[in-house]
């Protein structure tokens, strides 16, 4: 996205269905959201079977779902402060 802002192909915060920032923003917003589908089901299954019972895993992977969650919001935060300048 770097490369492709500075050689002028790109504007950040361009909408329009002929740039590539809507489309790469697509692209990384189901990636994300994927990614995080895919790290409830893991540990909705290693709760569901018992697979980490004797690890104690539960306050991790309430952190770990905290920060990956907060970081999407700051962003997304980011990202609407950079189209209102």
């Amino acid at each position: 996205m770097v490369i492709l802002n500075l050689t002028g192909y790109m504007e950040i915060g361009d909408l329009s269905p002929s740039s590539p920032y809507l489309y790469l923003m697509i692209g990384v917003l189901v990636s994300f959201f994927f990614g995080l589908w895919a790290l409830f089901m893991f540990f909705d299954l290693t709760h569901r079977y018992r697979l980490l019972n004797h690890f104690q895993y539960r306050k991790k992977s309430g952190l770990l779902k905290a920060i990956v969650i907060l970081v999407n919001i700051q962003v997304s935060a980011w990202q609407s402060a950079t189209l209102l300048f």
